[in-house]
């Protein structure tokens, strides 16, 4: 039993409603990263360095919701509440630096590429949405070393973060009236 305030002209009411549904969700995640570095000195100031990063993000997620049949058993499926998705994210990340140390300074200046593939798979609608695209990720560092073990550091790097399953699935969740909410794609 779930006891809801709704708003009127005359002002709140209280009002049971009663939802009487049973759900379950299974949801299963994995990440796998790998990256390989390549640094080459280019004489006594200057380096270069090359890397490749590969990424790979699975997500399933598994929820359904069923309400009383005649029998009095859970068994009649809400469609709008539930769903079956699978996702899954693969990003190849090329970059390459150029460090210069001087003395007190080191400078360190570079950029990568956030090559990515997103497959998600409706399998409640046999929908499939596929989308590529490129991100650049900017890196430069600045440390100035002003004793033995004292420095400032200054840095800045570039990032992105993927949406989860839970962002991109378009599923309603009525266990609060006033959030009753979907998400979007």
């Amino acid at each position: 039993l779930t006891k809801n305030l709704h708003s009127t002209n005359s002002g709140l009411i209280s009002t049971p409603v009663i939802i009487d549904q049973q759900s379950g969700t299974g949801t299963e995640n994995g990440t796998l990263s790998t990256k390989l570095t390549y640094t080459e000195p280019l004489n006594k100031k200057w380096a270069m360095e090359l890397y490749y990063q590969l990424g790979l993000n699975k997500d399933n997620n598994n929820q359904e919701t069923f309400e009383k049949g005649p029998s009095n058993i859970y068994d009649i499926k809400i469609d709008s509440l539930t769903n079956r998705f699978d996702q899954q994210i693969v990003v190849h990340n090329p970059g390459a630096r150029l460090n210069y140390a001087f003395k007190k300074y080191k400078v360190n200046l570079g950029s990568g590429f956030g090559i990515t593939e997103f497959d998600l798979k409706d399998l409640t609608s046999g929908k499939n949405y596929n989308r590529h695209y490129v991100n650049i990720f900017p890196s430069a560092s600045l440390v100035y070393s002003y004793k033995s073990q004292h420095s400032i550091r200054l840095r800045y790097n570039g990032s992105n973060q993927q949406p989860n399953i839970d962002q991109l699935q378009p599923l309603r969740n009525n266990t609060d009236l006033f959030k009753d909410r979907k998400s979007t794609r």
